[in-house]
């Protein structure tokens, strides 16, 4: 029964080896879902939240981040496994996973205040850090805890609110200053983690708030593909953006033949997701 030794070993502390992130990166993605998400995920996220009290932010988001990309189901076979998806989400342990709010809230703000551009030079140096923690924030989303739906939704809106806030003063900075290539990767996951956390609220009562919260990236998603047709992240990006906004009734934008203009080219790309997240964009247009 080993979880009855998992919440000693995960506030153990060591100087060289930390037992924490060995259960998240090491043991969670070998085991069973229902271990997985019932037991040690949880222990490991409660721990998080106790050391985010007092810890390093950076060594506790390393911690989360071993959890939200953990893969079930990866059998020790290595021939028997090929991963040839191109998702950046994972939140099959997170849906079947609770917490107590307060543990909830103390792992989101630990996040949330790294969500943001600290200084109006050098913004280079935050985007990897930007793009490490918005793999995280949307697990954070689905995390079940011990509260109301509304408090629970509340923290929700928090990280939706964060990401929104980043996207529009990358738009406004990027117009201002050449960013490289950072900015398409920093700014392809922000916006698909806002796609993959309003996924899950297609059928619920809050549906009409994330329309709105949605409908005010759009431009954000417009303006990046403007800027970066032949860029596959950004296609794909837009596309999960796009495709998810169609379940709320809206529409990317009323250009149907300029965006065919600008992506049109992509369709004759060697590569293969390339070509298939340009189709997902011009396939959310009437026919």
């Amino acid at each position: 029964d080993l979880c009855r030794f998992v919440p000693t070993i995960a506030q153990g502390s060591s100087e060289i080896v930390d037992p924490i992130l060995i259960l998240a990166k090491d043991l969670l993605p070998l085991l069973p879902r229902e271990l997985a998400s019932n037991y040690l995920a949880p222990e490991i996220l409660k721990a998080a939240a106790k050391r985010g009290k007092t810890g390093d932010s950076l060594k506790i988001q390393i911690i989360l981040h071993a959890v939200a990309t953990s893969r079930l189901s990866v059998t020790l076979v290595k021939n028997d496994y090929q991963d040839d998806k191109d998702d950046l989400f994972i939140t099959t342990v997170a849906k079947d996973c609770s917490i107590q709010l307060s543990a909830k809230n103390t792992l989101v703000n630990l996040c949330i205040k790294d969500l943001k551009l600290k200084s109006s030079t050098n913004i280079s140096k935050y985007l990897p850090r930007i793009s490490y923690i918005a793999r995280i924030v949307p697990f954070l989303a689905f995390v079940g805890c011990d509260a109301t739906q509304e408090e629970n939704f509340a923290l929700t809106e928090k990280i939706w609110k964060s990401i929104s806030d980043l996207l529009k003063g990358l738009d406004k900075i990027q117009s201002e200053a050449s960013l490289g290539t950072d900015v398409i990767v920093t700014k392809a996951i922000l916006l698909e983690a806002l796609a993959c956390i309003a996924s899950e609220f297609v059928n619920s009562t809050k549906k009409a708030i994330i329309k709105r919260f949605l409908q005010k990236v759009c431009g954000s998603a417009n303006k990046f593909l403007s800027d970066f047709p032949s860029s596959l992240m950004a296609v794909k990006a837009v596309a999960e953006i796009a495709n998810i906004m169609k379940l709320f009734d809206l529409q990317l934008n009323d250009k149907a033949n300029e965006t065919f203009d600008a992506i049109s080219s992509n369709l004759r790309s060697d590569n293969h997701f390339m070509r298939l997240h340009t189709l997902r964009v011009l396939s959310v247009y009437p026919q």
